[in-house]
């Protein structure tokens, strides 16, 4: 599921990048990510990405979604990341929220999976 949900994930990118972005349907604003994220010192970024699968996985997926659902959790998870400031990044978050969350429920509700994939994720964004 791992191997999987990261393929759906970057494929979706692939697809955003493809769709908006060489279209320009929106403007690439994905430099304001690039530009907060070069602030952080690279022990604390790889902390943040760490814990960020933990807990937002542990909040979003095991509980939220249980409790009103996933399409409600993916607005409310895409809602706590507009901190971005890109369109473009908002969007590719609100697909990855439903990514993550299909496979929590495939996985039979572990939490596990969706916490790795969230990690490597975060993790392989960072550093590519």
């Amino acid at each position: 599921y791992v191997v999987v949900g990261l393929t759906l994930i970057y494929f979706s990118i692939y697809l955003l990048h493809l769709l908006f972005i060489q279209t320009d349907i929106i403007e690439d604003d994905t430099y304001k990510v690039s530009e907060k994220i070069d602030k952080i010192d690279v022990g604390d970024l790889t902390i943040m990405c760490y814990l960020a699968g933990i807990v937002e996985e542990i909040f979003f997926r095991g509980f939220l979604q249980n409790k009103i659902g996933l399409i409600p959790s993916t607005i409310i998870f895409t809602y706590f990341h507009l901190g971005y400031g890109s369109l473009v990044e908002t969007i590719g978050v609100f697909m990855i929220s439903i990514i993550l969350g299909l496979i929590y429920k495939k996985t039979g509700k572990r939490i596990y999976p969706v916490i790795l994939i969230h990690f490597l994720f975060d993790l392989f964004s960072v550093v590519f």
